[in-house]
């Protein structure tokens, strides 16, 4: 891949935005305020899945019509402790179907990892996408969680497919307790950082075993992390600022100086606040390559490699069914991770539909493999026969 494409991937990756979504600056941006906060009492008395609190919401550019509230509420990080997450619920217009809306739970990508860059604190409230907003249009009730530590002040776990599951899975339960016309069955769905969070939904699932819930959908991201992460981090080190910034909030001991040279320390004191992505606008380019900005060898300290540890996969079991999809046009790490899973589940008994969609590549992909997201989830809620592509996945 050439120096050209190298940027070009990365700005996807971080943008994380179909065409001509997100360019510029960004309408609005939303103060950070109290209602993020945890209270004192929740520590003692929360649980995961509580609603702490919630607000109804106008300011955001969603379709006409649609109603959303934002909602706080307790979630569990992959230690199995205490978390808390905020999110969005946007409602279609008009009256809810017999049952109630049915409801998606989105799981968005890459927007930064610092407090002020929950998507719900953006103007465009993840329709910057499109995808949600294609949602709504088709009568789905949207559940999108910011993730614990964008907006709440938890932790950030960037990255960190059970945290950010649980997350999505506690969101719904939270929703449907303050918007009554929500229905009961659900299906996740997630692009990039949110389609790696996919396969942590799929993995807890396999206990909780909740009957409401019907499947999910991957966007490009299924696999590890760790290779695409340290392959675009070499023209894009923001990831990898972002990957370390959710290290020393796991591990304390951490110490950014072990793995970022001067140059690197300087850039990311300025970068290490900097929101990008949907709602955000698009992310600048790098003035530094990732050889100038980390050490040799950064994802082999001790911390960082643990943290990637942490993430593979291989050994765990899953819940679908499963409908992949990747562009054509994908970083060759992504090429080989995703469907690598989408093999493993087939291995278990998962029904996994993949579809390679044709001149697509990580931003573009969302748009258009539309047809096929749509087609996918109108037919789990229509309980009709799940698709599967295991038979030539496991040739």
């Amino acid at each position: 891949m050439n120096h050209l494409n190298y940027r070009i991937l990365a700005f996807g990756l971080l943008a994380g935005l179909p065409p001509n979504v997100g360019g510029g600056k960004p309408k609005e941006l939303f103060p950070l305020t109290d209602f993020y906060d945890t209270p004192e009492s929740f520590a003692s008395t929360g649980k995961p899945g509580d609603l702490i609190r919630s607000m109804e919401f106008d300011g955001y550019v969603i379709p006409q019509g649609a109603k959303a509230t934002r909602i706080l509420y307790g979630s569990t990080n992959s230690q199995g402790g205490l978390a808390v997450s905020s999110g969005v619920v946007l409602v279609p217009p008009g009256e809810p179907p017999e049952g109630g809306w049915p409801v998606i739970a989105w799981a968005h990508g890459t927007s930064g990892v610092d407090r002020t860059c929950a998507p719900s604190l953006t103007a465009e409230c993840f329709a910057n996408y499109r995808v949600p907003d294609t949602y709504i249009k088709k009568g789905y009730a949207v559940v999108a969680t910011d993730y614990a530590g964008l907006g709440s002040d938890s932790p950030i776990a960037y990255m960190d497919r059970v945290a950010n599951a649980w997350d999505v899975i506690h969101s719904v339960k939270a929703a449907q307790k303050v918007v009554p016309s929500l229905g009961r069955r659900w299906i996740a769905v997630g692009h990039s950082a949110g389609a790696h969070t996919m396969r942590g939904v799929a993995e807890l699932q396999t206990d909780i075993n909740d009957p409401s819930y019907l499947g999910f959908v991957s966007m490009s991201g299924l696999g590890n992390a760790r290779d695409p992460m340290i392959f675009i981090s070499k023209m894009a080190p923001q990831l990898a600022f972002f990957i370390i910034i959710s290290v020393k909030a796991r591990y304390p001991d951490f110490d950014y100086a072990d793995v970022l040279t001067d140059k690197g320390l300087e850039l990311f004191e300025q970068e290490k606040a900097r929101c990008q992505g949907p709602g955000f606008g698009p992310p600048e380019p790098s003035p530094l390559k990732g050889s100038e900005a980390l050490k040799k060898d950064w994802d082999r300290n001790p911390y960082i490699d643990k943290y990637f540890k942490m993430d593979e996969s291989g050994q765990e079991k899953y819940r679908g069914p499963a409908l992949v999809l990747i562009g054509d046009k994908e970083t060759p790490h992504t090429m080989k991770n995703d469907p690598a899973v989408a093999k493993r589940m087939c291995q278990q008994g998962v029904d996994v539909l993949l579809k390679i969609i044709p001149d697509a590549e990580h931003v573009t992909l969302l748009g258009k493999s539309i047809k096929e997201q749509v087609d996918w989830i109108a037919d789990r809620f229509a309980g009709r026969e799940i698709p599967s592509d295991c038979e030539t996945i496991l040739k």
